[in-house]
């Protein structure tokens, strides 16, 4: 059964765009805090202690540099199934199934980020 939103299309609009900011705002930090906490390691430091980083691989996915820039991430086979079935697709509100919606409905704006919604506004 769909969600169904009681009110005017225009207030319809304006709730399942708040929802969708809401989710998108949600996903957009966990990737980029994510790349934060993980493991960096040398090229060299890797080829010596492949099996160490091999371990921590399977918990987190592992960047190895090359000269000081980014190269590879080792990650788990599990990691990267989950990663290639994550296709992005854009779809209209009304087309989001139940799980979707509620994960919408539920994320929520840490408070460090609320002076954001200011932008939002109508000056």
């Amino acid at each position: 059964m769909a969600f169904e939103f009681a009110g005017s299309t225009s207030e319809k609009f304006a709730y399942y765009t708040d929802c969708l900011y809401n989710w998108y705002y949600t996903e957009y930090l966990y990737f980029t805090q994510r790349e934060e906490v993980m493991e960096k390691v040398t090229a060299q430091d890797f080829q010596k202690n492949f099996g160490t980083y091999q371990d921590h691989a399977i918990r987190q996915p592992v960047i190895i540099t090359k000269h000081g820039k980014e190269r590879l991430v080792l990650m788990s086979y599990e990691d990267y199934i989950e990663l290639s079935r994550s296709t992005r697709q854009a779809l209209h509100v009304t087309e989001l199934d139940d799980e979707h919606l509620q994960a919408i409905l539920s994320s929520k704006v840490p408070d460090e980020y609320a002076h954001l919604d200011k932008e939002l506004e109508d000056e």
